[in-house]
């Protein structure tokens, strides 16, 4: 049976925090350093660096991750992030530059990808979110959208809203965006 883990950042502090289920070292306390932000994964945690840190050998808007992190799992050399954002064995991260890139165990439809994937197609991407099956994405200024991986549940059908888009998270079964004006719509097979 699967478990479960969370993580956090400190308020005051930023250093991540993670609880719950540590089967493969996921919610193992890494050093203190000031992170950006802390996602999770199947059984695996990921951070970016808010600061330098030579005792890991990092610096500001680096990744750091602990745990069992899925094969496949290798972020591009040298970048430096802005976001990223986790499924259970998918990442994908936008660049300092606003170049998205992901890496992971993903499987979109029945075609396995090569890692790490960088979607040329836009630049300048500001928001990634990853589901199960699905990842969504939205770019930087003009709101356009875009959704990709498995097909069956209605994900990757956007609503045309009549405007543009400043975010959405991909689920299992649907996703939800926020456009730009503020309004909430949910989409795919288990709307909400």
């Amino acid at each position: 049976m699967l478990k479960g883990h969370a993580c956090g950042l400190i308020q005051d502090t930023g250093y991540p925090r993670c609880w719950g289920y540590n089967g493969a070292g996921e919610t193992v306390s890494v050093p203190p350093f000031a992170c950006k932000s802390v996602v999770t994964g199947m059984r695996y945690s990921m951070a970016i660096a808010a600061v330098d840190f030579p005792e890991r050998n990092l610096q500001e808007n680096d990744i750091l991750a602990w745990g069992d992190l899925p094969d496949g799992t290798t972020w591009p050399p040298g970048e430096k992030w802005k976001m990223i954002a986790s499924g259970d064995s998918t990442v994908c991260g936008i660049t300092l530059d606003g170049v998205m890139h992901c890496w992971g165990a993903w499987v979109l439809g029945a075609d396995t990808m090569d890692n790490p994937v960088q979607n040329a197609t836009f630049a300048n991407w500001a928001h990634v979110s990853v589901g199960g099956l699905n990842h969504c994405a939205v770019q930087n200024g003009t709101g356009y959208a875009i959704c990709w991986g498995d097909s069956a549940n209605g994900i990757n059908d956007i609503p045309s809203v009549g405007e543009g888009w400043k975010s959405i998270s991909a689920g299992n079964q649907h996703a939800c965006g926020i456009t730009l004006s503020g309004i909430m719509h949910c989409w795919g097979a288990a709307q909400v």
